[in-house]
Order: C-alpha cells, then structure tokens, then sequence
C-alpha cells in the first residue's frame, strides 16, 4: 500500500528553494512516520504461522517511505477473497486435515475469506502521531521560509 499526493512533484519544484535544513527535517518526519506505520503494522498483522508478519519489509527514499509484504499471499489476507473452487494441480485429489481426520476430495468450494486489512488498520490507528510528524516538518518549513 503506497500513500501518494498528486501534487508531489510540484512540492519538489518548491523544496528547491528551501534551506537544506528544512529538507532534512521533512526527511526525517517521513523516516519516523514510515516506521511508525511499520511498527504498527507488524502488530496488526493476523498470525497463523508467523510468515506474513516477518514479512514486511520497509524502504525510506528521498522524500518517500514505503511499507510492503514480501509474502506472495499477503493480498489475498488483506483483501476478501469471493468464494471459488480448489482443484489439484499436480495431484488426482486435495489431501487435507480437519478436526484430526485426513480427507481427501477431487475439489472443494471454498467460501471466500473476509479481508484483515491490517496496513489500513495501522494506518488509523497511527495516523495522528504520523501527521504530528509532518505537521511540525511543516510549520518549521514555514518559519525558515519567513526568516529568509
């Protein structure tokens, strides 16, 4: 999940005019925001196995931070899934376990799951904090372009 502002690049325009200071500040109200939201995300994160959680990974660019699974199911966690069927791929028959017994089926009806969509939890729960961050990178920025 990516949070972008349309008017980016003409930000970027802007932060050309401004003290090195203030890029930095505003560099480093991302950093602390992109790791705020990872925290949190991790926490949110449903545990079966433990694969999904300890695979959440985190970048932090020149005035971007990213947050990001590594797991290939991890979207089909967020996300609902609609009901399908599950047919083998490389077997004749599923082999599964429920309640100790092991059974086996040609295909199941899988009845869909309901999404957990724990970045946008993590997102909620922390976005105060995240925009105290920014918040304040700005009105610095403001008083650095006042004095000079």
């Amino acid at each position: 999940m990516e949070i972008k502002s349309p008017s980016m690049d003409s930000f970027n325009k802007t932060l050309g005019y401004v003290p090195e200071t203030t890029k930095i500040s505003l560099q480093e109200a991302i950093r602390k925001g992109t790791l705020t939201l990872f925290s949190e995300s991790v926490i949110q994160t449903p545990v079966k196995t433990g694969r999904l959680q300890s695979g959440h990974r985190y970048s932090i660019e020149v005035l971007r931070g990213r947050i990001y699974p590594t797991v290939k199911y991890a979207i089909f966690v967020h996300e609902p899934t609609r009901p399908h069927i599950i047919e083998p791929r490389r077997a004749k028959v599923l082999r599964f376990i429920i309640g100790g017994k092991v059974i086996f089926a040609k295909k199941v009806k899988h009845p869909g799951t309901k999404g957990q969509p724990f970045f946008e939890k993590a997102i909620r729960i922390r976005a105060p904090e995240v925009a105290k961050y920014l918040w304040d990178a700005g009105a610095r920025l403001i008083t650095q372009l006042k004095e000079g």
